[in-house]
């Protein structure tokens, strides 16, 4: 019957998209450093991680190569997924209990960690170690960061996009 061959793919190809965070990024790439966000794309919706004030998940939903928390830079395909669609969005559902949006940090617990953990559990293949190496970088000196720089650094969750519990 025709209905059966709209069945969901056996493979889902998984990407992460990364975000120039910062201008400086033009420079700061070429060391192998910079401040990037990044997302995990499923199909046509991209799995990330923002801060805000409330203990509901920072896990949202956003257009592909479309997020306002910088600037489109690339596109990396992870790899394929061979778990069931069921099994993908639990998951995506177990990553939205660990990351809630007041416990977002810039040093330990931002979106390319929330991306590394989704792609290890999807594809069991890390993302590129340059989208966090600044943060390992800073998280020694975050003493002297001011809490006006941490917090001004701090992606907020903006309101239009879905939020992956909706």
């Amino acid at each position: 019957s025709l209905n059966m061959s709209k069945q969901l793919p056996k493979e889902i190809k998984i990407y992460l998209n990364i975000y120039d965070f910062i201008p400086a990024n033009k420079v700061l790439h070429i060391f192998g450093l910079g401040a990037y966000h990044s997302g995990v794309q499923i199909f046509d919706t991209e799995f990330a991680f923002g801060a805000h004030d409330n203990a509901s998940t920072g896990v949202y939903e956003t257009t592909p190569r479309k997020s306002t928390q910088g600037a489109y830079r690339k596109t990396i395909e992870m790899g394929t997924c061979v778990l069931p669609i069921e099994e993908i969005f639990e998951i995506i559902e177990e990553l939205k209990i660990e990351f809630v949006g007041c416990t977002y940090d810039l040093f330990s617990k931002n979106c390319n960690h929330f991306s590394n953990a989704l792609c290890l559990r999807l594809v069991n293949k890390p993302i590129p170690a340059y989208l966090n190496r600044l943060s390992r970088i800073l998280k020694p000196f975050q003493c002297l960061l001011s809490k006006e720089f941490l917090a001004a650094h701090n992606p907020k969750v903006n309101p239009k996009h879905k939020r992956a519990d909706s």
